[in-house]
C-alpha cells in the first residue's frame, strides 16, 4: 500500500489524501509507515500530515507532520494509537504540494501492529490502500525502481525508536466556573521537553500546565480547563516528536451546572421571633443530584447575611426580631466543588409583632423551667426526721405587679419569693420571681395556681392600648392644632404601626329646619408624630375626634373628644329672605338668620338711604341712617319716609368677631296714601 505525489506535476497547494478504513482496536495498538520527502535541489516536495479520525467526526488537528526535503532516504514513523473500541478511528494520510513544486512525497510499507511501539518486527497485517493521487503502480513503477536501491540499503538499516502510547483518558466531571483538570500519562521514551498537546475535537489545542515524571518510563502531563457550559466537549492527548506520534483516547469534559431553585420559599407560619417555612425545591434549574440545601437569609434594611444547612423539606428560621421584614432564599449544592449554586428568589416575609411572654397552654405566665435541689435532712428535733425538699421555681411576667402579686400569695405557704425586673432590650423588659418552696413543688402540682410547666414564648401583639392625652393646642374659627402624647415601642409593640386621626361635625343640610348632615373624615398621621392640625373646619362648631393607632396585629382607638372651633364673622343674610311692606311714608321690612352665623348673633345693623324720588322737592342722595336691632329681633318698621321715594337698605348680622357680609335691597314709597302692599 502506498501513495506518491510528484509535486512537479501539481499546482501549489493541491493536496493527495490517503484514507485507512475504519478501525476498532481493544487495546493500545501501533501503525508503522514509511515516507520519502525529497527533491534534487534541496527545495521543499511539500508537507506530508497524518490526521486520527474518530467516530466519523471531524480530522481535528494534525497529530503528525513533517516538511521540507529529507534526503534520497525512507524514513520511519510510528504512531501510537490508544483509541478503543466500542469506538474507531481512521487514519487520513495528507500531502500537500509546496510552491518550489519540485521532488516527491511518497508513503509505502504501512503496517498495523497489534501491541504497543516497542520494536521494529515484520508486519502482522498489511492494510491494502487505493492510490489517491491519480498515480496508478503501473505509472509509479519506474519512478520506484530508481530509488529501489537506496530504498531497500537504508530501510535495513535504519530503526525506529520506541514511541510511548498514553494510558486510557477517563471523563472529567467538573460544576461549572471551576478548572477542568485532564491528566495525560505516556509510558515509553519520552522526554519533558516533547510537546503534549490537549486536543479538542473541534481542533483547539491547549497546552500543558505542568509535566511530572512518575517513573523513568512514564511521564504525567497535566492540562487545565476552564468549565463552562459552552467548553463541554471531547478532548484527547497528542504528543509528537521525530520518532512518530501518540493519540489517546476521546474524553468528554462534563460541564455540570449548580442547581437553584425556581420558585421562592413557601410561608408556613410566622411568629413575633421566627419564620416557618418549605423550602420548596421540587423544581430547579440545573443539574442534580441535590447532596445538600441550605437557606440564606437576612433583614431587608441590614447587610448581614446568614446561613444555615438544613436537614428536612420545612425549617424554622428564629431569633429574628420581631416587625422585621426578612428576605429568605434557599442554596441546593450538588456534589464537586463548586458545586453550590446561586440563591434562589427569595421570600419576603415579616415576622409578627412582638407580645407578652405568655405559656404554651394559656393567657397566664408559666415557670420557664422547675429545679428540685438534693434533699437535706434536718436534726431530729424538727418535725420527727422529717427531709426538707426544697424546690426553686421562676416565673415569668411581663408585668411587675404580676410578679409581687404571686409572691405576696406565696408567702402564705411557706415560701421564699424574690422579684427581678430585666431589661432584655432597650423596648422588651420582663419580671422574674423567684420562688423556693420548703415543703414540696409549687408547681406542677401545687394548686390552684400553673398546673403545668410550659416554656415562655413570645406571643404577637395587638398595640398595648390606645393613644392617650388628646388635647388642643389652637384653636382656631377653621382649625384645631391637636398633640397627643408621645409613641414608643411599648405602647405600639411593632415597629410597623400606623396613627390615624378621625373626625366628624354636623352641618346644616338644608330644607326644613332642623335638618344636618354629619361630615366625617380619617386622616393618616406621619410617622413618630404627635401632632396634627385639623383645617378648613366650619367655625363655632362642635368637632369629635378620635386617634385610632393599629399595628399588623391589631388597632386600638381613643375615646372621642369633643373640641369646639371658635366664632367668626357670620355669613351674609341671604337677598332672597328680605321681604318688605312699603306705604307711604313707611316701610315695614322683615329678614332672616344668616346661613353660617359663624357664632352667636349678637345685633343686627339696618342702613337707609335716599337714593331717587318722584317729588323734585326732595333731595337726593338723602342722609344716611343706620338702626341697631338685637339679636332676637329680625324686623324693623322705617318711619317718616317721603312719599314716592327710593331707599337703598342694607342688612348684615355681627357676632363678638365683627360684621359679616351686607345684604342689599331697594324699596320704593307708596304715592298716594292707599296703604298697597307690595311684597316682594
Amino acid at each position: 500500500s502506498f501513495m506518491m505525489v510528484n509535486s512537479s506535476q501539481h499546482a501549489a497547494g493541491e493536496r493527495a489524501h490517503l484514507l485507512l478504513r475504519s478501525l476498532s482496536e481493544n487495546d493500545t495498538h501501533c501503525i508503522q509507515f514509511s515516507y520519502f520527502l525529497y527533491s534534487r535541489d534541496g527545495h521543499s516536495p511539500g508537507d506530508l500530515q497524518l490526521y486520527i479520525r474518530v467516530n466519523g467526526g471531524p480530522w481535528g488537528s494534525a497529530v503528525w507532520n513533517v516538511s521540507g526535503s529529507h534526503g534520497r532516504q525512507w524514513h520511519q514513523v510510528e504512531l501510537a494509537v490508544s483509541t478503543f473500541w466500542p469506538s474507531e478511528y481512521q487514519v487520513v494520510f495528507e500531502a500537500s504540494v509546496s510552491a518550489e513544486r519540485r521532488g516527491y512525497i511518497a508513503i509505502d510499507d504501512i503496517l498495523l501492529l497489534n501491541y504497543p511501539c516497542w520494536n521494529i518486527e515484520p508486519a502482522r497485517s498489511v492494510m491494502e490502500l487505493e492510490p489517491r493521487c491519480g498515480w496508478s503502480r503501473a505509472k509509479m513503477a519506474p519512478v520506484l525502481a530508481r530509488y529501489k536501491g537506496i530504498i531497500l540499503s537504508e530501510k535495513q538499516k535504519l530503526r525506529a525508536d520506541k514511541v510511548p502510547h498514553f494510558s486510557r483518558l477517563g471523563d472529567v466531571e467538573v460544576n461549572a466556573g471551576q478548572n477542568a483538570t485532564f491528566q495525560c500519562v505516556a509510558t515509553g521514551k519520552t522526554t519533558e521537553t516533547e510537546p503534549f498537546l490537549l486536543e479538542r475535537r473541534n481542533g483547539v489545542v491547549v497546552a500543558a500546565s505542568s509535566i511530572q515524571r512518575l517513573s523513568h518510563k512514564r511521564l504525567m502531563a497535566t492540562f487545565q480547563v476552564e468549565a463552562e457550559r459552552g467548553e463541554q466537549d471531547l478532548y484527547r492527548c497528542i504528543t509528537e516528536s521525530t520518532r512518530g506520534a501518540a493519540v489517546s483516547n476521546f474524553a468528554e469534559l462534563i460541564v455540570r451546572v449548580p442547581p437553584t431553585p425556581i420558585a421562592p420559599p413557601q410561608l408556613l407560619r410566622t411568629g413575633p421571633t421566627y419564620l416557618i417555612i418549605q423550602l420548596n425545591t421540587n423544581s430547579i434549574v440545573g443539574d442534580g443530584p441535590v447532596i445538600r440545601r441550605e437557606i440564606e437569609y437576612r433583614a431587608s434594611q441590614s447587610p448581614w447575611l446568614e446561613t444555615h444547612g438544613v436537614g428536612s423539606l420545612t425549617y424554622k428560621v428564629w431569633h429574628l426580631e420581631p416587625d422585621t421584614e426578612y428576605r429568605i432564599s434557599v442554596l441546593l449544592t450538588r456534589p464537586g466543588e463548586g458545586g453550590t449554586g446561586a440563591p434562589g428568589p427569595p421570600l419576603v416575609s415579616r415576622t409578627k409583632c412582638a407580645g407578652e411572654f405568655m405559656g404554651l397552654n394559656g393567657s397566664k405566665p408559666k415557670p420557664s423551667f422547675f429545679w428540685k435541689v438534693k434533699p437535706i435532712t434536718l436534726h431530729p428535733h424538727l418535725t420527727n426526721r422529717q427531709s426538707l425538699s426544697p424546690y426553686l421555681s421562676i416565673f415569668l411576667y411581663h408585668s411587675i405587679s404580676h410578679c409581687l402579686s404571686l409572691c405576696l400569695f406565696l408567702s402564705f405557704s411557706v415560701s421564699l419569693c424574690l422579684c427581678l425586673s430585666l431589661s432584655l432590650s432597650v423596648s422588651l423588659s420582663v419580671s422574674l420571681c423567684l420562688c423556693l418552696s420548703l415543703f414540696g413543688s409549687l408547681s406542677p402540682t401545687h394548686p390552684p395556681l400553673f398546673p403545668s410547666i410550659s416554656p415562655p414564648s413570645i406571643s404577637p401583639s395587638e398595640p398595648m392600648r390606645a393613644l392617650r392625652g388628646l388635647t388642643a393646642t389652637e384653636i382656631q374659627p377653621r382649625q384645631l392644632a391637636l398633640q397627643w402624647e408621645p409613641l414608643g415601642y411599648n405602647l405600639t409593640r411593632c415597629h410597623t404601626y400606623s396613627v390615624s386621626l378621625c373626625y366628624r361635625y354636623s352641618t346644616p343640610a338644608g330644607g326644613s329646619a332642623g335638618n344636618n348632615a354629619t361630615v366625617r373624615e380619617c386622616l393618616s398621621v406621619e410617622r413618630n408624630q404627635s401632632h396634627f392640625t385639623l383645617r378648613d373646619l366650619p367655625p363655632f362648631r362642635s368637632v369629635h375626634v378620635r386617634l385610632a393607632l393599629e399595628n399588623p396585629e391589631g388597632k386600638k382607638e381613643s375615646r372621642e373628644v369633643t373640641f369646639q372651633t371658635e366664632e367668626d364673622i357670620p355669613g351674609g343674610i341671604a337677598p332672597e329672605t328680605l321681604t318688605f311692606t312699603p306705604l307711604d311714608d313707611m316701610i315695614f321690612l322683615k329678614w332672616e338668620e344668616p346661613v353660617e352665623p359663624n357664632g352667636v348673633i349678637t345685633q343686627y345693623e339696618i342702613s337707609y338711604q335716599g337714593i331717587e324720588s318722584s317729588d323734585p322737592g326732595i333731595n337726593v342722595p338723602g342722609p344716611r341712617r343706620t338702626v341697631s336691632k338685637l339679636r332676637n329681633e329680625t324686623y324693623h318698621m322705617f318711619s317718616g319716609l317721603h312719599p314716592g321715594t327710593t331707599y337703598l337698605v342694607s342688612v348684615r348680622a355681627r357676632t363678638a368677631k365683627g360684621f359679616g357680609q351686607t345684604a342689599l335691597t331697594e324699596i320704593t314709597t307708596n304715592i298716594s296714601g292707599e296703604g298697597l302692599w307690595h311684597e316682594r
